[in-house]
């Protein structure tokens, strides 16, 4: 299966803007099908993005689906195994290189 990717700066341009307010479960199912996460990775990403900041649920989720667009474009998805993969403490780094690059 081949992900569409867009650029994560222009990445929530192309999303029903509905799937920001719908209910958790329905935002993570759209992101476990779209960038092939798992709840625990999700829920790490969240709470990181909420800690540094992004208190607002609405641009907390679309901050979400510009990350995962990023971690897609720099390879951080594994073709062979079709999801995205990190090594150890690699979620943790992979969200300041994307706050490095989004700044």
């Amino acid at each position: 299966m081949q992900l569409t990717v867009v650029s994560s700066k222009d990445s929530t341009n192309h999303i029903n803007e509905s799937i920001f307010h719908s209910p958790d479960k329905q935002f993570f199912d759209f992101c476990s099908v779209n960038y092939r996460i798992n709840r625990g990775i999700f829920n790490v990403i969240d709470s990181w993005f909420y800690d540094y900041g992004w208190i607002d649920i609405i641009t907390r989720r679309k901050v979400i689906v510009q990350y995962l667009t990023f971690l897609c474009e720099n390879e951080f998805y594994n073709e062979k195994k079709l999801f995205l993969q990190f090594g150890k403490g690699g979620v943790k780094g992979s969200l300041i290189l994307f706050i490095d690059y989004r700044c």
